[in-house]
């Protein structure tokens, strides 16, 4: 159980039809609803993309939180299902957190296990959370994967050299282009699934 109350038990874990969202970057990403990111996030309630455009459509929103349900009332088969949905999708590159967050520690070692399954995948989790002393340990764990790579969110430069491997937001001159000078993440070369880029910055969106 990630989360508890009335709210979330009315949910409809039941009707999840796919983990999997479409990203027009990135074809495929794993979501989760933006309640689960940290409130030291600098961009919670202040600016989040995932919490303005499309992500604000009633459907959009309404798949999101029945994922959410789903990890709740049955984590063997979100992460099951995880499972069968990425050999399905024959990508080579997956996001983790196209928008959200990981919930717990938990979640990321039961992520561990699914990825070093899927050796012929590239995976990008993208996470503020990750930063926090309790995901030491595992953000450690999936960084010496091959085929997985941690971003830790940091918009703080002295602290950036603190993490492995990070992004941040910028106002102008990104390093990432897709959104201005390409469409999405194969044309740039998926810069960040590669370690030789240890830091990773995008436009605000």
């Amino acid at each position: 159980m990630i989360f508890k109350g009335k709210a979330l038990q009315m949910l409809k874990a039941k009707s999840v039809r796919t983990i999997m969202s479409s990203n027009s970057k990135t074809e495929k990403s794993v979501n989760l609803p933006t309640c689960v990111c940290s409130v030291d996030c600098p961009w919670n309630n202040n600016g989040c993309y995932g919490q303005k455009g499309r992500f604000e459509f009633k459907n959009v929103k309404e798949s999101n939180l029945n994922r959410l349900a789903l990890l709740n009332v049955d984590v063997e088969k979100y992460f099951t299902d995880m499972g069968i949905e990425f050999v399905k999708s024959k990508l080579g590159f997956i996001r983790i957190f196209g928008i959200g967050d990981t919930p717990t520690p938990d979640y990321m070692n039961r992520l561990y296990d699914v990825i070093k399954n899927n050796p012929e995948i590239s995976f990008w989790i993208a996470s503020f959370k990750a930063k926090f002393e309790n995901y030491n340990e595992i953000v450690a764990k999936l960084n010496s994967l091959d085929n997985c790579i941690v971003r830790i969110s940091e918009q703080d430069e002295s602290l950036q050299a603190n993490y492995d491997y990070t992004s941040s937001v910028v106002d102008v001159d990104a390093s990432c282009p897709c959104g201005s000078t390409v469409d999405n993440c194969k044309e740039c070369g998926y810069k960040c699934w590669d370690k030789s880029h240890k830091h990773i910055t995008y436009l605000k969106h």
